[in-house]
């Protein structure tokens, strides 16, 4: 029986591929992130069911949560203690896409945008940014409070956390140092 964790659903219990651990369908899965086998399909939901297939590396699980699922802190924040990952940072501030098609239409259509991003940090300590994908934005450093009103609820992850702001454009999944961090503006 195939072993393939399906998210709000269970194990596939379909029949395996001769000598396999999955069926034909799970045995062509692979994880989003690191490319092996996948075991399982990521069960977060927002409007919807997310269904990324991941294997069981909990750091491939972090990494699909900074990229994915960035508004879900309380996971994150578990998944860093778990791997004893120095914990993330918020950062309010315009977002750079990068390069390519669809980073030039979203560098277009967002560039007025403030957004809230988490600052990330690998095992070799180097940081990267990714957006947290929270509904709402700013268009001015002077609206920082009417955003954070919205977020209430996270009051105390922002107090924690430290809450930082960035007056240029930050590239997100581009990888800075620790000197990067001494231009931002500490709010909370």
């Amino acid at each position: 029986m195939c072993k393939f964790n399906i998210a709000w659903v269970g194990i596939c219990k379909k029949n395996n591929v001769e000598g396999k651990e999955y069926c034909l369908e799970h045995l062509n899965e692979k994880c989003s992130i690191c490319g092996k086998q996948a075991t399982h399909s990521c069960d977060e939901t927002n409007q919807l069911v997310c269904g990324t297939p991941l294997c069981d590396s909990l750091e491939c699980e972090l990494q699909h949560f900074y990229k994915t699922h960035g508004y879900a802190f309380g996971t994150i924040i578990e998944l860093e203690k778990e791997l004893n990952i120095k914990p993330f940072k918020i950062v309010i501030s315009k977002i750079n896409y990068g390069t390519g098609k669809m980073a030039d239409f979203f560098n277009e259509h967002y560039k007025d945008r403030i957004e809230v991003l988490l600052m990330t940090y690998n095992r070799q300590n180097d940081i990267t940014f990714y957006n947290a994908h929270l509904m709402y934005y700013i268009k001015t450093k002077k609206e920082i409070n009417e955003l954070l009103k919205h977020y209430s609820w996270h009051d105390e992850v922002f107090k924690e956390k430290g809450l930082f702001y960035s007056e240029e454009p930050i590239k997100i999944n581009e990888v800075y140092t620790d000197e990067f961090l001494k231009t931002f503006e500490k709010v909370i």
